[in-house]
């Protein structure tokens, strides 16, 4: 399988987008402690606002994400978690390769969150 991957976005004024990608103008946030089990965080890209998807699974065991079923929905989940407004699904380990062993497989969240 292949990880799921994500990129982050922080609303300015409803219409446009800023994100910490090169290609983007850059944005700051706060750093937020949340609990290990419900731990979510981004590694490789820039390792904050985009990155493959790591989450600790209902085992307690910290893995990646496979992108079966992975689409923008389940993205912006990921990305409010992180606090940011939205995001963008990426597919295929777009940020480097990752573990075979997964955390979590065919994500399905409405989106709503």
């Amino acid at each position: 399988g292949l990880l799921a991957s994500a990129v982050c976005q922080r609303e300015t004024n409803g219409t446009e987008w800023t994100t910490t990608t090169d290609t983007w103008e850059t944005t700051t946030m706060d750093t937020t402690t949340t609990a290990y089990s419900t731990h979510v965080e981004l590694r490789g890209g820039d390792g904050r606002s985009n990155g493959n998807v790591f989450v600790v699974n209902s085992n307690g065991y910290l893995g990646p994400v496979c992108d079966d079923n992975w689409y923008d929905r389940h993205a912006r989940v990921v990305c409010r978690q992180l606090g940011f407004s939205g995001g963008k699904a990426y597919y295929a380990s777009h940020w480097g390769d990752v573990p075979d062993d997964f955390a979590m497989d065919s994500v399905n969240c409405n989106g709503n969150e």
